[in-house]
């Protein structure tokens, strides 16, 4: 995902099952992005985002590279840049 610029999807489903703590220091030091995501297809399964969330926090992801967290100004920035980041 690093490598072609991609963001990873970080599921807060309770039927996903979660990447483990040494998949998120590896992703982390790749250089890859996370996007939290509730996975949500209703309004009843809205609260995977608290899921999500969670995941994130403990991966212990900086803001800097969750996706949602970017300034508009760092997001257009991120999507301009090349696929090899």
């Amino acid at each position: 995902a690093a490598d072609a610029g991609t963001a990873i999807e970080l599921s807060g489903a309770p039927t996903r099952v979660p990447f483990g703590a040494a998949w998120h220091t590896a992703a982390r030091r790749a250089g890859v992005r996370i996007l939290p995501a509730a996975d949500a297809f209703d309004l009843d399964g809205i609260d995977g985002v608290i899921g999500a969330v969670g995941a994130a926090r403990r991966g212990a992801w900086p803001v800097s590279e969750v996706v949602p967290t970017l300034s508009a100004a760092a997001f257009a920035a991120w999507t301009k840049e090349p696929a090899a980041r």
